[in-house]
């Protein structure tokens, strides 16, 4: 972003036009670009982490541990479980929410963390047809 003193005030305004307080001095002003030239960043905006999905298609769970070449496990672990509930949700189910027991059995048994499973989430979300 550009900087610019403007007349002969010390008003100062960014390259979009914006208005930067004009109660700095020459000085402050050469202190600040030096500040700038040695790679700081004013302000920096951080953005929010995002929001993790609560519920996602089932073909995109599945799309995403075939993707992260844990499908085969998982698959694997459905078909050696006595679980019947487990089974039907995986066969048959629509849709995966976040915190289920079927999302949470697999994520034990496959060792995956809380954060990983928010990022296949994500990444499920993020997946289209």
């Amino acid at each position: 972003m550009t900087y610019t003193l403007t007349n002969t005030s010390s008003v100062i305004r960014d390259a979009d036009g914006a208005w930067i307080p004009d109660d700095i001095s020459n000085s402050d002003w050469q202190t600040y670009q030096s500040w700038l030239a040695e790679g700081n960043t004013p302000n920096p905006y951080v953005p929010p982490p995002p929001a993790i999905p609560q519920q996602v298609p089932m073909w995109a769970v599945r799309t995403v541990l075939q993707n992260d070449g844990l499908f085969d496990q998982a698959q694997a672990l459905i078909n050696e479980t006595s679980d019947v509930a487990l089974k039907n949700v995986w066969e048959y189910g629509n849709f995966a929410d976040r915190n289920s027991r079927a999302i949470n059995v697999l994520a034990i048994e496959l060792g995956l963390t809380a954060a990983h499973v928010d990022q296949m989430f994500i990444d499920a979300t993020n997946l289209s047809v």
